[in-house]
């Protein structure tokens, strides 16, 4: 059965997003999946305080790290924070860690860790990475230096490039054995919004069928929007049947 669930990033507006309350709010929800939305460097001490308890039940759980003022490089700055990352995945056990790849000046800096780490494709707003080739030599040098050669998917900046979603067909001819997580929510632009609200219900339904666990990025403004569009979403995954 395909896993579903949200990042704790949708609920920046009522909850923190790298918190007990957050997580809690996905107890709550009643799903099984969750995203750690650690989106700011600042948020890593904050990370630093769960433990492997706090997501006890969870069956998929990921990280979508900093993305914030910070290139992934020989810099203090992004070593300080690959270090934390690294403490914290030893306490809790991350299946997935997702990277902006267009903040990754040097993928090198997570060499030799064997850290879970997959690149999440751009929105129309960033040159690269945001089509299947452009991933190609990143995948490639990142499996030689074990430093992660995964793809997070979201759908809504698949969206953002080309409304048809041709795109993710691409993707998945090209990279179906290396996409671990699918993204999804509604898309203005600029902002990840309730697809329950933008009617972009196609977003949704160009969603690969299979078991790819799915983590809705929707930011909503409180828990009753995050609970119907939890609802909207899951009813329009259900019109697909699991391979």
């Amino acid at each position: 059965m395909r896993l579903i669930g949200f990042s704790t990033g949708a609920f920046h507006e009522f909850a923190p997003p790298v918190s007990r309350e957050a997580i809690n709010i996905c107890w709550k929800l009643g799903v099984e999946a969750i995203e750690i939305g650690c989106l700011e460097s600042d948020f890593l001490d904050m990370l630093l305080e769960l433990n492997r308890n706090d997501f006890s039940g969870f069956k998929y759980i990921s990280l979508h790290a900093p993305t914030k003022g910070i290139s992934y490089g020989c810099n203090k700055l992004a070593t300080t924070a690959r270090d934390k990352i690294y403490g914290a995945h030893c306490e809790i056990g991350f299946d997935n860690i997702i990277l902006h790849p267009n903040r990754v000046e040097d993928p090198g800096i997570f060499a030799g860790l064997n850290l879970p780490i997959s690149f999440e494709n751009t929105d129309s707003r960033k040159e690269k990475f945001g089509c299947p080739d452009d991933f190609k030599a990143l995948l490639e040098y990142c499996r030689r230096i074990k430093g992660g050669d995964k793809i997070t998917l979201d759908l809504a900046h698949l969206f953002d490039r080309d409304s048809s979603m041709s795109l993710v067909g691409r993707f998945f001819q090209k990279f179906q054995d290396k996409i671990c997580e699918i993204h999804v929510s509604g898309f203005d632009g600029h902002h990840h919004v309730p697809v329950y609200m933008s009617g972009q219900d196609n977003i949704i339904y160009s969603c690969p069928t299979g078991k790819t666990p799915v983590i809705i990025e929707s930011v909503c403004q409180n828990f009753n929007q995050a609970e119907k569009e939890l609802q909207h979403i899951k009813s329009l995954l259900a019109e697909q049947p699991i391979s």
